[in-house]
């Protein structure tokens, strides 16, 4: 994935303080909650929610336990899908890899080395970007079709040339019934209840400048809210 244009969401991001950038980080990955919930947290207490969100294999009680380095070393592997120990990299080593990670950049060491390079803000500026990443859907005759939200906040679909999409996505209403997204090999998108377990509760939309929280109801129909 090419590096993150320094846009609005890049910007605002890097311009929070650290306890707040890395809230942001959690709210993302939670999809849930809002910075408020937990800037005042202590910051070991953040990291931990943060490795338990990210789908590390450890509870929030031993992450609080352990040194900061075996927590970025779990989420590093959680998200790169990854095994090993790399305790000994320091908090730039680490977020650095960890960014490229999360961006699926981890096979090129020019990108890592540049994420490596950047200070701490835009390392966790360039996770928290990557929440806001397109989404492509893949439909079953093999056409990819992005999702995308128009100027009235309207969850559209628009078919790209090329790439390759995820069959589904997956977004908790509520009451905590979790619902897929598909896409048909119209771009006619299908809101069903699934069997699986998510924590992400709204999928982040640009449209021009403007957010949009992409959410479902307990019903599975789809809303929008802008930010």
């Amino acid at each position: 994935m090419a590096l993150p244009v320094l846009d609005a969401v890049f910007a605002s991001s890097a311009d929070l303080p650290r306890r707040q950038l890395l809230s942001k980080w959690l709210v993302e990955q939670l999809s849930s909650g809002s910075i408020a919930d937990f800037y005042t947290l202590p910051e070991r207490l953040i990291w931990a929610k943060i490795a338990v969100a990210a789908g590390c294999s450890k509870f929030e009680v031993d992450y609080i336990s352990l040194p900061a380095r075996y927590v970025w070393s779990d989420i590093y592997n959680a998200v790169a899908g990854g095994a090993g120990i790399h305790n000994d990299w320091s908090e730039k080593e680490a977020l650095g890899h960890i960014a490229a990670a999360y961006r699926g950049d981890t096979a090129n060491p020019a990108l890592v080395a540049t994420y490596i390079n950047w200070p701490w803000r835009y390392q966790v500026a360039a996770i928290i970007n990557n929440f806001y990443a397109p989404v492509y859907l893949a439909a079953s005759g093999g056409g990819i079709w992005k999702l995308t939200v128009d100027s009235d906040g309207i969850v559209t679909t628009e078919l790209v040339a090329s790439g390759s999409g995820v069959a589904s996505v997956l977004v908790k209403s509520p009451n905590s019934s979790v619902f897929s997204l598909t896409v048909d090999d119209s771009g006619i998108l299908t809101v069903a209840p699934s069997g699986s377990s998510t924590t992400r509760q709204w999928i982040s939309r640009l449209s021009g400048s403007n957010i949009f929280l992409i959410k479902v109801d307990n019903s599975g129909i789809l809303t929008t809210e802008k930010q």
